[in-house]
């Protein structure tokens, strides 16, 4: 839930391999979970990996059936 820890995962393990979850079917621990991404040190496409790209290509998700709720 903070940047540092964030950005050290992605130094490790690789920003590409990093991806937004959920807690989902359990009520989500972090109200706003975007906002540590955001806020981190990354480059823009650093950011839409870990908000779509990454999780788009892991469950074969086109992107023009990508939806926003």
């Amino acid at each position: 839930f903070d940047v540092d820890s964030l950005e050290y995962l992605a130094r490790k393990a690789g920003a590409q391999r990093v991806m937004l979850g959920s807690d989902a079917p359990f009520p989500i621990g972090d109200p706003e979970p975007r906002k540590v991404i955001e806020n981190a040190d990354f480059t823009e496409a650093q950011k839409k990996d870990m908000l779509s790209a990454t999780a788009q290509s892991v469950f074969r998700v086109r992107s023009d059936c990508w939806c926003r709720s």
